[in-house]
């Protein structure tokens, strides 16, 4: 990917795309092959070094902190990346994105009050706080409602630039379609199409894997 990039990941259950975050970001560390960064081969990294590098990411499965506020929660994001900021100043740019995103009514709750949409929200804030260069996300759209879909995509938008490079994991196709203009499609850990998401999704190739699988989630 280059500099600015926006990739949209789709695929199956079980195609390695979370898998594929996880080698990125350092949790995980594959049998082969490398995870380049500015020329720079990350992999044998911790998550925390890669982080420092600028690499931050959601979770699948939301891991706020839980004996910290919600505020608390975001307020750590961005101390660590820069620790010398002034504390009233980095929570009050906290304060903002939270009520940018619809949490600004919950700054002093736990986590584990907050309903599993609030927690995808809280997993976002604590990017968009940040001066990532790489940003990974993943499902961050799934389980809400088109308005609040709307919502996270328009932050994520205004979180982008030129000099941020944007990776999307979702299953919510019009997450993909609306935010990226590049579309990987794995199955069973190999790339299957890779292109415009109008190519990608008339491939045959990915209707037969992955469409139906879909189209038979939403039925159900």
């Amino acid at each position: 990917m280059n500099e600015g990039d926006i990739l949209g990941i789709i695929g199956p259950n079980g195609a390695g795309k979370t898998t594929l975050l996880n080698i990125v970001s350092g949790f995980l560390k594959p049998d082969a092959g490398k995870v380049i960064l500015d020329g720079v081969d990350i992999l044998r990294l911790k998550p925390h070094m890669i982080r420092r590098l600028g690499v931050a990411r959601t979770f699948q499965i939301p891991k706020p902190a839980k004996n910290l506020t919600v505020l608390e929660n975001v307020l750590v994001s961005l101390l660590f990346e820069d620790s010398n900021i002034d504390l009233n100043k980095a929570k009050a740019k906290c304060i903002k994105v939270l009520e940018r995103i619809g949490l600004g009514d919950r700054l002093d709750q736990y986590p584990t009050l907050l309903p599993a949409a609030g927690l995808k929200k809280l997993e976002l804030a604590r990017i968009l706080v940040s001066d990532a260069k790489v940003a990974l996300f993943d499902e961050v759209t799934a389980g809400l409602s088109d308005d609040e879909r709307e919502n996270m995509l328009n932050l994520i938008r205004s979180f982008h630039t030129k000099q941020r490079t944007l990776i999307v994991v979702d299953h919510v196709l019009p997450t993909i379609i609306n935010l990226c203009p590049r579309v990987v499609v794995l199955n069973k850990g190999a790339i299957i199409a890779d292109g415009s998401p109008n190519d990608v999704l008339s491939n045959r190739y990915v209707i037969e894997s992955y469409i139906g699988e879909v189209k038979y989630a939403e039925a159900k």
